[in-house]
């Protein structure tokens, strides 16, 4: 593809995470011939620049267009698709298992690249799943909302309706956990063997997409010392009665609003899409942790640390190349690009070609999302974008984020809100916030930019607001009349039309 033809994509960012080469390799090298061999149509364009990945949104409808054709064509063929993307997923968990306990230390350098190929090929096989969740949500959602809207008038009734109908039955690990924790927490007498049972079951979910250090004894200690400060009797009895109402509330809504067989199987469909992309993570993780001693037997034989190791392609890997110096350019900035089916790797100047240009306004106080878990909250806000940023959150505050992953869970449990610019109903975000039992806005675009540290802020996940306590003195008075407005609107006085006028800084 030549720069021209790039240069005319119109961009749109969905995503916000470090990945570094090798995983992203694994996710996208193949994944044309994937697609094309699975589906019989192909995701075209994606890049991931530095932490950011974008896709090119007429090129998403255009994928998601086709999607919906077959569907209409053929009323299993979604269903199909979900039964090939389980298949796939417990391939590349048995051969990871059967890896891991494999002695590959004693196996020639010839014998460990076999393995590591057909490794490098059970994930390609499986690449397809991370890249056909997120965009199968909006149509299947879309029409869902759509029945809302023609049978109910009230916007409250119908959010509260769909994001009952839209939460999955089928528990992921990270809400099992949670549960196990709380049950170890609210123990009279919590043992050694307690806890590494906990680990032996669980500790994979600190593993981001394959990559990364699983959870330590440590680790879970200083969860339970906070959960026992939370009644963790109490919030294990609300979660278990919580699943339960639920169903019961789906139940109703269904009979009350009288769906028809065909939409039902349509919320079940979205509902499955719900619990498979935390799952697809969630898989990821597992065999990224069983597999890091296997990495590192590779990184050793080829001179390189494990760190070092995931700043290769697979295919270096393979030819046991060691380029010092292209790895150490794409430690500090690469581009992976998937542009038309072909997937490249770029490092140094060439970055800035892929680079989009953001604008923040970052005197903006009251942000519109989506409510992914109801509740109201008013506390200090504490930006969270990596593992780095862990430490800084305490007991109460209120998460704020670019996007979750399943490492995330230990922040998590402490907010008081969660808050995230990216992701929908059927995100991890949201999905593990419910099982939290969290109130959690998703969708908020620039909160994360916007807000800082310590700022006071509302969390009112009932209209899917958040309201920045605002700093007039920083502001002009152009600004201050327009922020008024803005929050006088957001806390429902006045019409978008009326105008405020009058209020500079001495008004205020």
């Amino acid at each position: 593809m030549n720069k021209m033809k790039q240069k005319k994509l119109i961009w749109k960012q969905v995503t916000k995470n470090s990945l570094p080469p090798l995983i992203l390799d694994f996710f996208i090298r193949e994944l044309k011939n994937t697609f094309l061999r699975k589906l019989g149509f192909y995701y075209k364009y994606y890049k991931k620049v530095g932490d950011k990945g974008y896709i090119v949104p007429e090129a998403d409808k255009e994928f998601v267009d086709e999607l919906r054709k077959r569907a209409r064509k053929d009323k299993n063929y979604l269903w199909n698709i979900y039964n090939m993307q389980y298949k796939d997923a417990k391939n590349l968990i048995d051969f990871s298992e059967e890896l891991s306990k494999d002695n590959f230390k004693i196996k020639s350098d010839e014998e460990l690249k076999q393995c590591f190929i057909q490794l490098r090929n059970n994930f390609f096989n499986y690449s397809y799943s991370l890249f056909l969740s997120v965009p199968r949500a909006p149509f299947l959602e879309d029409i869902v909302k759509k029945q809302l809207h023609k049978k109910l008038s009230n916007k409250k009734k119908i959010d509260e309706y769909f994001n009952v109908l839209m939460t999955p039955d089928k528990e992921s690990n990270t809400g099992k956990a949670q549960k196990e924790l709380l049950r170890i927490a609210s123990s009279k007498n919590i043992t050694k063997k307690l806890i590494n049972s906990f680990l032996k079951k669980y500790s994979f979910l600190n593993v981001r997409f394959g990559y990364g250090k699983p959870y330590t004894y440590d680790d879970i200690v200083k969860r339970i010392v906070f959960l026992k400060r939370e009644s963790p009797e109490k919030k294990l009895l609300e979660l278990n009665t919580k699943n339960e109402e639920l169903k019961e509330k789906r139940k109703k809504i269904i009979q009350e609003l009288e769906f028809d067989e065909k939409l039902i199987d349509i919320i079940n469909l979205a509902r499955e899409n719900s619990f498979f992309r935390t799952y697809n993570l969630e898989t990821y993780s597992y065999v990224g942790c069983i597999l890091i001693p296997f990495f590192n037997e590779v990184g050793k034989r080829v001179g390189l640390s494990y760190d070092e190791l995931f700043y290769c392609t697979a295919d270096e890997i393979i030819s046991l190349l060691n380029n010092r110096i292209e790895i150490d350019n794409r430690k500090n900035s690469f581009v992976f690009a998937f542009l038309d089916g072909e997937a490249n790797i770029f490092t140094g100047e060439k970055i800035s070609f892929f680079e989009e240009k953001e604008i923040v306004d970052t005197s903006k106080f009251v942000f519109k999302g989506i409510t992914a878990s109801k509740g109201v909250v008013k506390g200090k806000a504490r930006i969270v974008k990596s593992r780095e940023d862990f430490s800084k959150m305490n007991a109460g505050d209120i998460l704020v984020t670019e996007f979750t992953t399943p490492d995330y869970v230990t922040v998590m449990e402490k907010a008081a809100a969660i808050i995230a610019d990216l992701g929908g109903l059927t995100s991890h975000t949201a999905v593990v916030a419910r099982e939290l039992g969290k109130p959690c806005i998703v969708g908020l675009v620039d909160a994360s930019k916007v807000i800082k540290d310590d700022d006071i802020i509302e969390v009112d996940a009932d209209k899917g607001l958040v309201i920045r306590k605002l700093n007039m003195k920083k502001l002009s008075t152009g600004d201050c009349k327009m922020n008024l407005f803005m929050y006088l609107f957001a806390k429902g006085f006045g019409k978008p039309q009326e105008k405020i006028i009058g209020y500079g800084h001495k008004n205020l």
